[in-house]
């Protein structure tokens, strides 16, 4: 919630002082809070690692690239977990990229530099508010299933943004963009958390972290070149497009992933989706 406020606030903040000021004013106030924010970071205390008593006796003594190995490993053997950062790459990598709204802006809408900061505030609203009434996510039954179909959500939000005729409705998609993404990601935290054995917890979630900034960055750079042959809008509609197809074949090859659950234990699933014994994609039958 705190991260969707500063979403919400940034982007809506950006567009004043671009058009109160210029460029180098609002670069400057990002940069002077991005001080302080880590002026504050220093005063956290130390925060050492706890002991891990299924951890390797020679785990300590691996290398960096070791450790990294044996969370690769882990991830190409999971079906629920590899699913997952796969299904990640597709929204990000497949996104909505805002790199494209000051294009949007200046040859569709016919506006300024509040009307980007609007575009780029309204995923975030509807993030918040999915968040805030996200509690029934703790009652679904079979969370893997649940975050293909908002992903599959995601990719037709994309779609309806980039066919907005006005100003209007491309922020009511913008705002469904944030509230299912927001909701898959919930699942996504949740997925990776109960799937993944604590000793290897920080390695795994640093790999889809650095997963996913990799794919809004490819996004991104794809779809402003894509805009610069067929506009942003169809650009986006094709990110769109490809975002809902991946979805699909991925739902089709992982059906450990469409089966997933966050059950207490794997003694009532013979099957391995709960215990995170799963097989790589596309070795287990249906």
């Amino acid at each position: 919630m705190t991260t969707q406020l500063g979403a919400i606030a940034g982007p809506a903040l950006g567009g004043v002082a671009l058009a109160a000021f210029d460029l180098s004013g609002a670069y400057g106030g990002a940069t002077a809070a991005i001080v302080v924010s880590t002026l504050l970071l220093t005063r956290l205390p130390a925060l050492p690692p706890v002991p891990d008593d299924d951890e390797p006796e020679d785990a300590e003594k691996a290398g960096a690239l070791a450790s990294i190995g044996e969370a690769l490993r882990f991830v190409r053997g999971n079906q629920v977990i590899a699913g997952v950062l796969l299904i990640d790459l597709f929204a990000t990598g497949f996104g909505l990229p805002q790199t494209l709204f000051p294009q949007m802006v200046d040859e569709r809408f016919h506006g300024g530099p509040e009307m980007v900061g609007a575009l780029a505030a309204a995923p975030a609203v509807g993030a918040l508010i999915a968040s805030i009434t996200s509690g029934w996510t703790g009652h679904v039954r079979k969370p893997g299933a649940a975050l293909i179909a908002a992903v599959l959500a995601l990719g037709v939000a994309y779609i309806g943004f980039g066919l907005s005729p006005n100003l209007a409705v491309a922020l009511l998609f913008l705002a469904a963009v944030g509230a299912v993404d927001s909701i898959s990601e919930i699942l996504r935290r949740a997925l990776l958390q109960h799937h993944t054995p604590d000793r290897l917890q920080g390695r795994v979630t640093s790999l889809w972290l650095a997963q996913s900034s990799t794919g809004y960055s490819l996004g991104s750079t794809t779809s402003g070149i894509a805009a610069g042959f067929v506009g942003p809008g169809l650009a986006i509609i094709g990110a769109g497009a490809l975002c809902v197809i991946s979805v699909a074949g991925l739902a089709a090859a992982a059906p450990g992933l469409r089966a997933a659950t966050l059950g207490v234990s794997s003694t009532s699933d013979p099957d391995g989706v709960i215990g995170g014994t799963e097989e790589p994609l596309g070795n287990r039958q249906g």
